[in-house]
């Protein structure tokens, strides 16, 4: 299993530098190597954070962290319990307190190294986190569908009937500036309606996706309903997979289950199109497991440098801590 990569390339962690770059955070890449000398280079961050009964806490995490749902090594990098090793010693040099690493799926090559380390170190904790959810394609989305149960079946056939018997059209296009102001005009609204004032005051956030409209791996699937936007979905594209990085509608077409039938449209939209894999990527929300055939566990490694901190607050910080 591949992941979406779109979250170390170079053009993703310059929108999170400009974004979420201030002066209580230095980013920086962090090269290590393994018995071999092949170089990783790892994007990273260090920032402090103020962690109750401990105190001012220098933390180093990944560099994409704010803005990703992956923590990812590309194919041609080779990584083990050595390059663990390095990169250890490196940060121990930067006078880091804590090694925080989030979003590691627990079947990549990263995390067997990191559990390789901790093994052999008797260093280093493991807090399970939030999962991704995403669609295997089937040979052809009838089969898809014929895995789905049968109410879920008959959601889609009821809700995707009830849509287009609407002046209704779908597409996959570009971004544009207009069309992320809509994205997130639509979800700032729904999050206040539903009391999630975070979302809508993450000025950092907000200035990251308008940044996105000059990337060429992005792009927006789209419901539009007697003209009108009614529904989108933030697109990542990488190989022959979709990622689905945001979602978004309108309230006022929320009885028609705009974004429900955004997703029938993509997935159908995917098999037709030959790719492999849509990610629904981090959140195990309901609608996900509706449409969902496959799992992807998630995991953060932990790992106390400094020894004269009290890790068992450290731990709880960094466990209870929303990402």
């Amino acid at each position: 299993m591949t992941y979406l990569e779109n979250f170390q390339k170079p053009k993703w962690l310059k929108t999170v530098e400009n974004s979420f770059g201030n002066g209580d955070r230095k980013f920086f890449v962090h090269e290590i190597c393994d018995d071999e000398e092949h170089p990783v280079k790892l994007p990273l961050v260090q920032e402090n954070h103020d962690i109750p009964n401990v105190g001012i806490v220098n933390v180093c995490r990944y560099g994409p962290v704010f803005f990703s749902d992956y923590l990812v090594i590309p194919e041609t990098g080779i990584i083990n319990k050595d390059s663990i090793s390095s990169l250890i010693s490196g940060l121990e040099s930067r006078h880091v307190d804590v090694l925080w690493l989030s979003n590691i799926p627990e079947n990549s090559d990263l995390y067997k190294a990191l559990v390789d380390y901790s093994e052999l170190t008797k260093a280093g904790n493991f807090i399970e986190c939030v999962p991704t959810l995403g669609v295997k394609c089937a040979d052809n989305y009838e089969k898809y569908l014929s895995q789905l149960t049968h109410n879920m079946r008959r959601n889609v056939r009821r809700k995707v009937s009830t849509i287009e018997e609407r002046d209704s059209s779908y597409n996959i296009e570009l971004t544009t500036t207009e069309k992320l102001k809509i994205l997130l005009t639509n979800q700032r609204d729904r999050a206040i309606m539903t009391g999630n004032s975070i979302l809508a005051e993450d000025k950092e956030f907000n200035n990251a996706v308008m940044e996105l409209e000059s990337n060429p791996d992005v792009k927006i699937s789209e419901v539009k309903v007697d003209g009108d936007i009614a529904s989108q979905l933030l697109l990542l594209f990488d190989r022959d997979q979709i990622g689905v990085f945001i979602q978004s509608f309108n309230q006022k077409f929320a009885s028609l289950s705009p974004s429900f039938c955004n997703f029938v449209y993509l997935i159908r939209c995917a098999h037709k199109e030959g790719f492999n894999y849509v990610d629904l990527l981090r959140g195990d929300e309901l609608y996900k497991r509706h449409f969902a055939n496959n799992v992807i566990e998630l995991t953060k490694f932990i790992a106390i440098l400094n020894p004269n901190l009290d890790s068992e607050p450290v731990m709880r910080y960094i466990e209870e801590y929303e990402e």
